[in-house]
């Protein structure tokens, strides 16, 4: 799982957690479930898993408006990282 998460892998580490025992995964699958919801830019998803936990404000950018600029731009810094190609990001543009 960890080698997963070095590559930004976070759907392939989420899906390897959620397949062990609970107790094994208690302390971070909300962290994972995070991750997999910030890189399919579900902010509503994160922001529920956040205010479950009342740590909410690890979000760097508050203001709704500007934060879903800020993850869009994460979002491609880390598809970068990974090695993809903007032919193969949903985020590239049509035209």
């Amino acid at each position: 799982m960890k080698n997963l998460i070095q590559k930004y892998d976070y759907a392939g580490a989420l899906t390897v957690a959620e397949s062990m025992p609970s107790e094994e995964t208690r302390s971070y699958i909300d962290w994972l479930r995070m991750a997999y919801l910030r890189d399919q830019l579900d902010l509503r998803g994160v922001s529920q898993i956040l205010g479950r936990s009342g740590m909410d404000y690890l979000l760097p950018v508050r203001d709704a408006e500007l934060c879903k600029y800020f993850e869009f731009a994460l979002t491609l810094q880390v598809r970068i990282w990974r090695g993809e190609d903007r032919k193969s990001t949903r985020l590239n543009s049509s035209h």
